[in-house]
């Protein structure tokens, strides 16, 4: 184990420095890109044994971390502390550019790069971006052709394990996400969040180049296309 002596070990390609030469050494490998733990399942690969054994429980659908107040159980300690202050309410991490606030200070964080446009993650193979590391590993898989996540009652598959669980509920005819001001439910969170932009005035998608503004991000991206001329649908007959 190294000793903190006193001694600073610097990284050759930025300001980073630490008394530790493992913590050097995992810093490293963010600018050469080396992720010597890889999963045999799936495509993904970490810098450290202990992120590949959590990443593993998402394979195996290990949850040993349980709420001692609802059936929520997490994959990871981290994941359950999170969730616990949505039983307590707190969230102390407040956007100072909309009403947005989080219980965590990393959400806020990429919350923020949604107002700057910010997506310092880049894909090498096309033009894709994306705000976090996360969302650019499952993006690498539409490259890859893997789809590791399978519905045990149809030939379904996919490359992310919450489109599964989206699609198993087409089986059961589940709509969790129920709306409080109408009869209407959805089976994904997302469309729950669209519907009930329909019950205000409020209209958060706002075109840069004319004053048109709609509720629903998937109406301003059609809208967008009136400006470019853009016509991507084309009838093969």
């Amino acid at each position: 184990m190294d000793k903190d002596s006193g001694h600073k070990y610097n990284c050759n390609f930025c300001d980073y420095e630490t008394s530790k030469v493992y913590c050097l050494r995992n810093h490293m490998m963010d600018h050469t890109g080396e992720r010597p733990f890889e999963c045999d399942l799936c495509p993904a690969s970490f810098k450290q044994k202990s992120k590949l054994t959590v990443h593993k429980r998402i394979h195996t659908g290990e949850k040993r971390f349980k709420c001692h107040l609802c059936p929520y159980s997490a994959n990871q300690s981290r994941n359950l502390k999170i969730h616990l202050l949505t039983h307590t309410g707190e969230k102390q991490f407040k956007c100072h550019l909309c009403p947005y606030f989080a219980n965590e200070k990393g959400s806020l964080k990429t919350h923020l790069m949604t107002h700057s446009g910010e997506k310092p993650f880049k894909c090498h193979l096309c033009l894709y971006s994306a705000v976090v590391n996360g969302n650019l590993k499952r993006h690498l898989l539409i490259h890859s052709g893997v789809k590791p996540f399978k519905c045990d009652l149809c030939l379904y598959s996919t490359n992310r394990n919450e489109s599964l669980k989206i699609h198993l509920l087409t089986h059961t005819g589940e709509k969790p996400f129920k709306c409080h001001l109408c009869p209407y439910s959805a089976n994904q969170h997302g469309h729950l969040k669209s519907h009930l932009l329909t019950h205000t005035d409020k209209k958060l998608f706002k075109c840069h180049l004319c004053p048109y503004s709609t509720n629903r991000n998937g109406h301003l991206k059609r809208h967008l296309l009136t400006h470019t001329g853009e016509k991507p649908f084309k009838c093969h007959l």
